[in-house]
């Protein structure tokens, strides 16, 4: 998820026209490759130069440890594990 937004912020930066689109489907892409758990990306920001591009990815994966921690003592919760991660660059330009 750090990755996603950090190469879609990226690329967002880079691009004249459609800076959030670009972000967007970067971060989309990048994600496309993780085989466990669910992601979200939105994107905000951009249009001009030194405007800054955000990019959110949320992310859920399952909790394949829940069932193990009833054995010891732990709790047995089969919840996901979520999170966030956000990645902030300037667009350029010239």
């Amino acid at each position: 998820a750090n990755n996603a937004a950090n190469y879609g912020a990226r690329v967002g930066s880079v691009h004249q026209q459609g800076p959030a689109s670009a972000a967007y489907n970067a971060a989309q892409q990048s994600t496309a490759y993780a085989s466990v758990g669910e992601y979200s990306v939105s994107v905000s920001g951009g249009g001009f130069p030194g405007a800054q591009i955000n990019v959110q990815v949320d992310w859920s994966v399952p909790n394949l440890m829940g069932g193990l921690l009833s054995f010891i003592g732990g709790d047995s919760s089969d919840a996901d594990i979520k999170g966030m991660a956000m990645s902030v660059f300037r667009q350029e330009g010239w």
